[in-house]
C-alpha cells in the first residue's frame, strides 16, 4: 500500500509542467505567455509615464494593483501552476514581501520592484546617465526576472 501525500504538500510543490494542459486557457506556466503579459504591464507603465500628466505615484500604484489581480494564482482566466500560498512562499524565499502578511504581498512586491526598475531606467535614460542600449538591457533584465519568478523559476537575469 502506498502512502498518500497530503493535499497541502501537493499544492506547495511549486510549478507543474503545462505539457499536459489540455485546456483552452493560457497557462501561467508558459514562459512566452507570461513574458508577453509582463511586457504589457511594463508598456502600461511606460504609457502612464509618457502621457503628459504629472504623476505623484498614483498611476503606477494603480497599475501595480491591476497587475496583482492579473498575476495572482487565484485568477481563473489562466491555467495556474502555483497556488497563492506556493507563489507567496516562493517569492518570500527570494526576499520579496517577507514582512507582508497579505497573501498577495509578495506578488505586489515583485510587480512594484519590476516597475520601479523600469522607472529608474527610464529616468536615467532621460537624464543621460545611461544610453539606450543600457536602458534596453535593464528593462529586459527586469522583465526576464519578473517572468521567471511568476512562473516559479529562480532564474534572475545577469
Amino acid at each position: 500500500m502506498t502512502k498518500a501525500i497530503p493535499a497541502t504538500t501537493l499544492k506547495d510543490m511549486g510549478p507543474t509542467s503545462s505539457t499536459f494542459d489540455v485546456s483552452d486557457q493560457p497557462s501561467m506556466g508558459d514562459l512566452e505567455f507570461v513574458e508577453e503579459r509582463v511586457r504589457a504591464m511594463v508598456k502600461e507603465a511606460h504609457d502612464a509615464m509618457h502621457d503628459g500628466k504629472p504623476d505623484d505615484g498614483g498611476q503606477i500604484a494603480a497599475i501595480v494593483e491591476r497587475w496583482v489581480k492579473e498575476f495572482t494564482p487565484a485568477n481563473k482566466a489562466y491555467t495556474q501552476t502555483l497556488s497563492v500560498g506556493a507563489q507567496a512562499a516562493f517569492l518570500r524565499k527570494l526576499g520579496l514581501g517577507t514582512n507582508d502578511t497579505d497573501p498577495d504581498g509578495p506578488l505586489r512586491a515583485l510587480i512594484a520592484e519590476t516597475l520601479i526598475r523600469y522607472v529608474d531606467a527610464a529616468v536615467a535614460l532621460r537624464e543621460d546617465q545611461i544610453d539606450e542600449d543600457n536602458w534596453q538591457f535593464q528593462i529586459d533584465a527586469a522583465i526576464e526576472d519578473c517572468t521567471h519568478f511568476l512562473v516559479g523559476l529562480d532564474n534572475p537575469a545577469d
